[in-house]
């Protein structure tokens, strides 16, 4: 019983690290696809590309990149709009 007891804890503390996300704005798609793990790109044309990552079960953040270089982050209030204005620069 006390090894269980000692052993939650560690599983609770590696789970939470799942979501864990590493972005900075300008840096680039190769070390941001490095340090996060679960990133899953949903959009990607010429000009930019999008990514997102679940932060929980109903929530999801947004990350943008144009020309490769991260232009900005969200959680998705804007997507289209935000798409819309990449588009059109």
């Amino acid at each position: 019983m006390k090894k269980l007891l000692i052993t939650i804890p560690f599983f609770i503390l590696f789970s939470c690290g799942v979501f864990r996300i590493s972005a900075d704005i300008g840096m680039t798609k190769e070390e941001f696809e490095k340090t996060n793990v679960n990133e899953e790109i949903i959009e990607m044309n010429e000009t930019y590309t999008v990514y997102t990552i679940p932060t929980s079960e109903f929530h999801k953040k947004y990350f943008y990149f144009k020309n490769d270089k991260l232009i900005r982050m969200d959680e998705g209030y804007y997507l289209q709009k935000v798409l819309y204005l990449m588009d059109t620069e």
